[in-house]
This record gives C-alpha cells, sequence and structure tokens, in this order.
C-alpha cells in the first residue's frame, strides 16, 4: 500500500505517537485502523523518515512546551546543580533527539558530553547548536534570549 498522501494524516499519526510510548505502527493503526499490522508497520518505517512526520514531531513538542528555549535553560539549571541531574539531562537528549538536533543512528550509540559553567554556558550553547544544525544540515538558530 501507499505511504500516506493526505499531509493531515501525519500530525495525528505523529500525536498518536508521542503518546503512545513512541510506536509508530500502534500510531498508524489508531489513525488508520483499517490497516493490518504488517502493513501499519511498513507504512510506519517509511512515514518516519519523512521530513514532514519530523517536522510535525518538532511542532508538537513546541506546542507542548519543550521549545529549544525551553531545553536551554534546563541546562543551563543543570549545570548549576552538584547532583541528581542525569536523568534531566537523559531527558533533554530525548527531546534534542525527538526534535531532530542529535541523530540517533539505531545500533550505535549518540552522546552529547558539555563541558561548561555558569560564566561559558552561552557560549557553549551557542556553539553546540551550531555545530549541532551544521551535523543536520540545516541553517544554524539563533540561541535564545534570556
Amino acid at each position: 500500500m501507499p505511504l500516506i498522501k493526505n499531509t493531515e494524516l501525519v500530525k495525528p499519526i505523529a500525536k498518536e505517537w508521542l503518546a503512545n510510548g513512541l510506536n509508530g505502527t500502534k500510531a498508524v493503526q489508531k489513525i488508520r485502523p483499517y490497516k493490518t499490522y504488517k502493513g501499519a508497520n511498513v507504512e510506519a518505517v517509511r512515514l518516519f523518515k519523512t521530513d514532514a512526520m519530523k517536522q510535525a514531531i518538532a511542532d508538537i513538542l513546541e506546542e507542548q512546551g519543550l521549545s529549544d528555549e525551553y531545553v536551554v535553560n534546563k541546562l543551563k539549571r543543570n549545570i548549576n546543580q552538584t547532583k541528581n541531574y542525569s536523568a534531566s539531562n537523559t531527558g533533554i537528549e530525548t527531546v534534542l533527539k525527538l526534535k531532530g538536533h542529535l541523530k540517533d543512528s539505531g545500533s550505535t550509540h549518540n552522546t552529547l558530553s558539555i563541558h561548561a559553567t555558569p560564566d561559558n554556558i552561552d557560549v557553549i550553547i551557542t556553539q553546540t547548536l551550531a555545530l549541532l544544525q551544521g551535523l543536520k544540515g540545516s541553517d544554524t538558530p539563533t540561541p535564545p534570549s534570556e
């Protein structure tokens, strides 16, 4: 069966994917219940590689308050903490991956280590965003202002 041609279905599938624990097959089946498991799986694999789906996921995260500015503020907060920031950093890494700032290449593990202090955090964030966008192949974003 062909890939979804109706772009109006992309955002509902993306929302369902985020709501159900990131299961693309179940998301497609929820929005298109007539799909078999195998058909939904094939469609999900193809659909989640598209720019339209990646943008829909990023848009939904923004709508839910997970903006780049929010993530930057959490990184700044974590730099000042002395303990209990590992879970927060894992969450930040997940948001960065979902928004397309970090590539999740499957079997290999991607890490992002930032060594910053409150004095140099703005420079480090600007450099890191530029590096990530360079790897992604798009324009360098403007870091959020405080």
